[in-house]
């Protein structure tokens, strides 16, 4: 995770700061640390239109990725924002909350849907559970052109 230091007058990254504990603060400027995960992107996830659907409906609540360095542990952590999109556009997007994250290492067997996405991978899965934020609220951006991600 990166964050402007006004101590340093630089982008100063921290590496495994989804470990540290919330009271933790900059080393430089003392900010403190659950003000730079509030001031974190949220994980873009682009979905096929069926996925996107089900998680509108309700239906979804967890999505399967091939589990590696864009999706992992840290990149994935609880209580990280993240977009779902309907595709790559800007039309149709939701904003939720990660609210787990299992690492399944026989995916083939365990995931119905696996199979189906990534028929001759074999690798992990990163398993993200995902619960959307309320439609039309604060904090639902399904907006067009919303200029977030």
């Amino acid at each position: 995770m990166k964050h402007y230091c006004k101590a340093l007058k630089r982008n100063v990254t921290f590496h495994g700061a989804h470990l540290c504990p919330p009271d933790t603060r900059c080393w430089h400027c003392q900010m403190p640390f659950s003000k730079l995960l509030e001031e974190e992107k949220p994980l873009f996830v682009p979905l096929c239109a069926g996925y996107f659907e089900a998680f509108e409906r309700g239906e979804k609540t967890e999505e399967y990725r091939q589990f590696g360095a864009r999706w992992n542990a840290a990149t994935c952590r609880v209580g990280r924002r993240v977009l779902l999109s309907y595709g790559y556009g800007k039309a149709r997007r939701r904003l939720g909350v990660i609210k787990a994250f299992r690492k399944e290492l026989d995916p083939h067997r365990n995931i119905l849907e696996w199979t189906t996405v990534y028929p001759l991978s074999l690798a992990p899965a990163a398993c993200i559970g995902i619960e959307l934020m309320p439609k039309g609220s604060a904090c639902d951006i399904q907006r067009t052109g919303s200029g977030l991600a």
